[in-house]
Order: structure tokens, then C-alpha cells, then sequence
């Protein structure tokens, strides 16, 4: 483990938002050269992103009304690709140089800690499940939107806000598997949204659930075309536990293959799986709950969002601009939360900027 020394820049940076009824567009900044992987909405009605700004890590808060508050951007190579607001701080969990980093960052933009783990593969992507309290799971894993290799891995963090590390376990995988999506059930049970090589070769996407000891009680398996490709990018769970995953699979077009995005839920009690494909030419990057009925799908290109309702039937959708083609497109949608004022939030990019926009959540839009 390695310690990093990074340096806070607090810069009074243009933030460009606007009131675009024709779109219903609440409002919406640009930060800059960068991506936006996560965003979440604080108790203070504010909200806090990270992804990486020109290569380097990068943390934005952003009070109610939509100042900046403190911009973290550390002269560090990597990316931040989950965050979670504590009492007067931030932990947050991303890689650098291909390894997993953690670390906790107060309001001020101060370190408190942080710390790189060795690792015998590439991790590309860390994700944070918060599980009560001051204690948390980190879940490392390589991109499944990357290229495939023969060495792979998953690894599991037990950690609290203090940086004292509990557990740690490390799932090898060859020829290859990632799990962009993970979540936590009440008893420790860990859900993963899966892309793994299928018989043809090619990624399929499964479902798997674990004990807190990473011992897997079952998997299964989604949509698995062996002709066509297909990854688990997004999970949250129903009021029943039932797993909900998003994510890409590939369909036969007249040109050739064309990506799609499907939405499915697990009845594990029942061993079966509701399904349905949402956006042509898209993936589905995140899913979380309306309510106890309903589900927002982010669909990665053109920030769309899709309804569906508990049984994976499309209900609405919620499109972010007026015009926009999925399959010419420099707007992309990564990470949603619902704002204390029941709209949605979206982080992204656009036109390869750092980009945040909130969303009306009442206005649907035609089909």
C-alpha cells in the first residue's frame, strides 16, 4: 500500500447552467476537460460527483444552489469512480495506475487518508457500497467496456471511515470477469452484476449473489446470445430483494450487430428472470428505484431515462434533450440520483467535458 500526497485547487470556474424549457431542463454545468463517473445528492440538498479531470482524479460539491463548494483535483493520474457523503466528509474510491484506491476527504479538500492496494490484475473501476454506519465494502474490478485479458479479478475491501482495513478478498478469474455492478442487502449478502466470456466468445452477463464470507450461493445468467456480447453494468434491488440489472447486449441489424439495452429481474426464490430491451443502439449504465413499483433506467448515450415498473414492462420515458442520435452522439450518461426535490441528477460527459445536469422528472416524453 502506498501513500499519496495530493494538493487541493479551489479555482472559480465558470459553471454554465441554464433554464431550457423546450427541454425541461432544470439545469446543467460544465467543468471542464473530464468525465463525470458518479453523482450523489447530500443532505444539505447540495450534491458531490468525481470522475477525472484531464486524466487526473477529480471530486466536485456543489451546495443547493448549484455553487461550488470545493473542487478536489489532486496532479494524480487515475480516475474517482464512486463517492459517499459521511459527517463532514467524503469517502471516495477509484484507481490509479491500474490499482484500487481509497481514500476519505474532508470539506475542505484535505486528505485525511488514502491508500493504494497491490493487485495482481488491472483494477479499472472501484465501487463503494455503504454498509451502515462508519463501515463500508469496495468492490475493484477490470472495465467490462475494456479489453478482455487473461488475467482478471475481482477484489473485496472491508473497510471503516478511519482507513482501518477489516477484511480483504481476492476472487482470481481467467480467462476474464468483471462486476461494474454491485450491491449490499441488510444481512451482508453481496449482489454482482457480471460480465463474463460466454461459449462463443464473446462477454455474457449474469447475476450473482454472495455471502459476506464472498462464498457465491448462486449465479445466474441473463441475456447469453452466443453470437452476440453482452455485460452487467448497472444493479440495485426490488422491496423484495430481487436483484435489477442493466446493462448491454447485442442484436442482429441489417448492418450487423448493434448494441441494446436490456433490463432484468432476478426471482431467485422462483429461478426465473423478467426481461425487456429499452433503447435501440444504447446500454444501460445505472438503475435505481423510483419506488416500491417502478425503476429509472440511465441509458449511457443521450442520457436517456427509462419507467419500468416492478415487473420490467416500460412505463416512460424521460429523454434530456429535445434532438439527440444515439448513434451520433457526444453526450453520455453515467451515474443517476434522485434530488431532494424528487428530480434527477446525471453525471457525464459532454463533448468530452465534465458534465452534470438535473432533469425534470415529471416531464415525459413522447415515444
Amino acid at each position: 500500500m502506498k501513500r499519496l500526497i495530493p494538493q487541493l485547487i479551489i479555482l472559480s470556474a465558470i459553471i454554465i447552467g441554464c433554464d431550457k424549457t423546450e427541454e425541461n431542463i432544470i439545469w446543467q454545468g460544465s467543468f471542464g476537460q473530464g468525465r463525470a463517473l458518479s453523482v450523489q445528492t447530500t443532505g444539505d440538498s447540495g450534491f458531490v460527483s468525481v470522475g477525472e479531470s484531464l486524466g487526473s482524479l477529480y471530486l466536485l460539491y456543489l451546495d443547493e444552489d448549484k455553487k461550488k463548494v470545493l473542487e478536489y483535483k489532486p496532479d494524480i493520474p487515475g480516475i474517482l469512480t464512486s463517492v459517499h457523503t459521511g459527517k463532514g466528509f467524503f469517502i471516495t474510491a477509484g484507481s490509479s495506475g491500474g490499482k484500487m484506491l481509497l481514500s476519505r476527504i474532508n470539506m475542505t479538500g484535505t486528505v485525511v487518508w488514502d491508500t493504494i492496494f497491490e493487485n495482481n490484475f488491472k483494477i479499472d473501476h472501484t465501487s463503494l457500497c455503504w454498509l451502515g454506519g462508519e463501515n463500508f465494502l469496495a468492490l475493484g474490478t477490470p472495465d467490462p467496456d475494456s479489453t478482455v485479458t487473461s488475467s482478471s479479478g475481482l477484489t473485496f475491501i472491508w473497510f471503516n471511515s478511519t482507513g482501518m482495513i477489516s477484511n480483504r478478498k481476492d476472487l482470481l478469474s481467467t480467462p476474464f470477469a468483471a462486476a461494474k455492478a454491485v450491491v449490499t442487502d441488510n444481512s451482508g449478502n453481496i449482489y454482482l452484476g457480471l460480465a463474463k466470456p460466454g461459449n462463443g466468445g464473446n462477454l455474457k452477463a449474469s447475476v450473482a449473489k454472495y455471502n459476506s464470507l464472498v462464498q457465491k450461493i448462486w449465479e445466474k445468467d441473463l441475456y447469453n446470445n452466443p453470437a452476440f456480447g453482452a455485460a452487467s453494468l448497472g444493479i440495485t434491488l426490488d422491496g423484495e430483494g430481487n436483484p435489477v440489472v442493466t446493462g448491454r447486449t447485442g442484436m442482429q441489424v441489417s448492418s450487423g450487430i448493434e448494441t441494446n439495452t436490456f433490463i432484468a429481474k432476478y426471482y431467485h426464490s422462483g429461478d426465473s428472470v423478467a426481461k425487456n430491451y429499452l433503447e435501440y443502439s444504447n446500454t444501460g449504465s445505472s438503475v435505481i428505484p423510483v419506488d416500491d413499483n417502478q425503476f429509472y433506467v440511465l441509458n449511457r448515450r443521450c442520457l436517456i431515462v427509462n419507467i419500468v415498473d416492478q415487473h420490467m414492462d416500460y412505463t416512460g420515458v424521460i429523454r434530456t434533450y429535445s434532438t439527440c442520435d444515439s448513434r451520433n452522439t457526444e453526450n453520455f450518461g453515467n451515474s443517476v440520483d434522485i434530488t431532494s426535490d424528487g428530480n434527477l441528477i446525471i453525471s457525464g460527459s459532454q463533448g468530452n467535458n465534465y458534465y452534470l445536469v438535473i432533469k425534470s422528472s415529471s416531464a415525459l416524453s413522447p415515444v
